[in-house]
């Protein structure tokens, strides 16, 4: 028995079968739509003559598009959204160390000219290279005069002589005013 004719009918009944329901949603689907564009009720009388369905036939149409249509925002709103490359920027890290605060540079210091103060610092230099380096290290952020004053002001306040610095004292360890000489009485006490 050949049953390959009662296949092939079969399948094609099954095709003509979706066709027609893919056909009657497309149908619904534009009376939906027509429904809703307009509110009259002469339309929806219209329609239920035009098309043979009833009242309630058109009601639940309605809400089935209505319900698909909130399901499909339901949907798109439930779904994660890729992240736009535009909207996200990427964190960034620092890397960099925070700068470390300069000590203030004592007036006396600063009133020093610029090429004695180089001076000095190639004497640090050459007595205690690790120390300038040290600090060069320390406060990588100066250069220039601003080191070099720093270098300076530091090596006074760590004990190096400058005698433009060093003030003189009298035997008691006052310090001495430079503007007034000092008496014979004074200095012996």
């Amino acid at each position: 028995m050949d049953t390959s004719r009662l296949e092939q009918a079969a399948r094609r009944y099954r095709d003509a079968e979706a066709a027609l329901d893919s056909a009657r949603a497309d149908l619904q689907a534009e009376a939906v739509d027509f429904l809703r564009s307009t509110d009259e009720r002469g339309v929806q009388a219209a329609v239920v003559r035009i098309t043979g369905w009833s009242r309630e036939h058109l009601r639940r149409l309605k809400e089935k598009a209505e319900m698909e249509a909130l399901r499909r925002r339901v949907d798109e709103l439930s779904t994660p959204k890729k992240p736009s490359p535009a909207v996200a920027t990427p964190r960034q890290q620092v890397t960099q160390t925070l700068r470390k605060p300069v000590p203030s540079i004592s007036p006396k210091v600063l009133a020093l000219p610029i090429d004695r103060v180089m001076w000095l610092v190639d004497k640090a230099e050459t007595t205690s290279p690790e120390w300038v380096e040290g600090i060069r290290q320390e406060y990588p952020h100066l250069q220039g005069p601003d080191l070099d004053y720093l270098i300076v002001d530091l090596g006074h306040q760590k004990g190096f002589k400058i005698p433009e610095l060093d003030e003189p004292t009298t035997s008691t360890g006052e310090t001495v005013d430079e503007e007034r000489p000092v008496s014979g009485e004074e200095a012996s006490g």
